[in-house]
Order: C-alpha cells, then sequence, then structure tokens
C-alpha cells in the first residue's frame, strides 16, 4: 500500500520529527506534568507539603493524639498541680478509694469557673501520698480537658516565672557589690543597693 503526500505535507513532518528530538529528557519526565504545574515554582517551594495534604493531616492528628509525660513530683513542687483530699460541690468528702483525690491546677486557682471558687481552700488539704499514683498511672486516666488545663497551667507558670530580660547589674559605688536594677512596664527601678542602702546615680 502506497501513501501519497505532497512537498508540503513532507516538510510538516519533518518539522514536527525535528521538533520532537528537540524536547530535552527534563520535559518529558512524569515529574514535571502539567498538574504540577498548575503552581508556579516559588509557590511550590514556599509550601512544598502542598501535594501531600493526606499526609499532612495524619501528622496534625498524630500530634494532638500525642501526650507528653507529665512530671507530677515536679509539678507539685512548683506548684502547677496540687494532688489534693477529695472534694464534692466545695466540701471535704471521705475518699473511697486508696488514691480518691482531686487535681487542681494552677489555673483552676488563677481563673476558677462560677461555682469552683472552693478550689483557692482546698488546695490547702494535700494528700502527697497519691502523688506516686498520680505519677505512675493517674496521669494516663486523665481527660483531654485535664490534661490540656495542666498544660496551660505550665504555660501559665513560665510566663509569671520568666526572667526580666531588661534587667542589669549594677556595682555599688559605696560597698563595690553589685546588684540588679530592673524595668517594670518602661519604668526602671531606683538604683539603691539593698546591703549598703547607698543611691547609685
Amino acid at each position: 500500500m502506497r501513501i501519497l503526500i505532497s512537498e508540503g505535507q513532507l516538510e510538516n513532518l519533518k518539522k514536527s520529527v525535528n521538533k520532537g528530538e528537540d524536547i530535552d529528557e527534563r520535559s518529558r519526565s512524569f515529574a514535571f506534568t502539567r498538574k504540577k504545574r498548575l503552581f508556579s515554582k516559588p509557590e511550590r517551594m514556599s509550601n512544598p507539603l502542598r501535594y501531600k495534604l493526606a499526609d499532612r493531616i495524619e501528622e496534625e492528628n498524630e500530634k494532638t493524639n500525642e501526650r507528653k509525660i507529665l512530671n507530677f513530683f515536679d509539678l507539685v513542687s512548683k506548684r502547677i498541680v496540687w494532688i489534693t483530699e477529695p472534694h464534692t460541690n466545695g466540701e471535704r468528702v471521705e475518699p473511697n478509694w486508696e488514691h480518691d483525690t482531686n487535681v487542681i491546677t494552677l489555673w483552676n486557682v488563677e481563673h476558677p469557673e462560677s461555682g469552683q471558687e472552693w478550689v483557692r481552700q482546698a488546695i490547702h488539704f494535700p494528700k502527697n501520698n497519691s502523688v506516686k499514683w498520680w505519677n505512675e498511672v493517674g496521669q494516663f486516666q486523665l481527660t483531654d480537658d485535664k490534661y490540656n488545663q495542666i498544660v496551660r497551667s505550665i504555660e501559665l507558670y513560665k510566663k509569671q516565672n520568666e526572667k526580666d530580660k531588661d534587667a542589669k547589674f549594677l556595682t555599688c559605688m559605696n560597698c563595690r557589690k553589685k546588684f540588679t536594677q530592673t524595668t517594670h512596664k518602661g519604668k526602671k527601678s531606683l538604683p539603691i543597693c539593698p546591703t549598703c542602702g547607698t543611691h547609685n546615680k
């Protein structure tokens, strides 16, 4: 079977064949398909996880489900958490079992909900022999709300105890001892030596 083509058609065929040879390997590879070229290179570089949405959602779920293991001995000693004798509606009650306790957090004390003002009194009735149980067993039985409340309390504690970055050491002119001059709400404390009482200008 013979196919007759004109000279013009022959020229067009030659051009298309030559054009195909000019396409480099990168343009032909599967990695650079049109689907990924919907976004420019800067957009792709700024958000490399754009094409891994399912992986990102799974990772976020894992992060939210993960709980850090808390050191209740440390939390109790820093007064972030109080393990107290059981209370119901603000009144002390008899424990039902050995480690029947209330877990009161710093967040509870600083921001009590309506009807929970009794927590400030309850912290005066600690049950220290149950701290070990809470450290080894009880923390894994905490509800998500209580766990998140403890995490918020840790953040609150850090905020309350962060060091003054603007504080600086001064040397007393009289006794030559060092003391700090702090800044609170934009105002510097008086440069008075706490040892000898000299006002240093």
